[in-house]
């Protein structure tokens, strides 16, 4: 009888797991960036350091369409990158 009830136990605990990664997966995808939205890079592209800031233009799922603009809103590039090298700054 322990044993059954040691069992559902590690059973349930899995359940719970697998609830929180659902959850987790669910929060991680509404913080992707969309269109509008402010971000940074993560990796080097072309000639933008880790740590550009740049603005998403149009949204691809994977990939995000996004433009490097100087303080006066001026475009400076424009490119294709994937969402996972981007860090989502502000929302819009």
């Amino acid at each position: 009888m322990l044993d059954l009830i040691g069992t559902f136990a590690r059973n349930l605990k899995l359940i719970d797991r697998s609830e929180a990664n659902l959850s987790l997966l669910a929060e991680a995808e509404s913080k992707l960036a969309e269109h509008d939205d402010d971000v940074e890079l993560l990796r080097a592209v072309g000639r933008w350091p880790v740590g550009t800031k740049a603005t998403v233009v149009a949204d691809h799922g994977e990939s995000k369409l996004i433009e490097v603009s100087d303080e006066r809103r001026q475009l400076l590039d424009l490119f294709e990158v994937s969402a996972a090298d981007l860090k989502l700054i502000s929302q819009h």
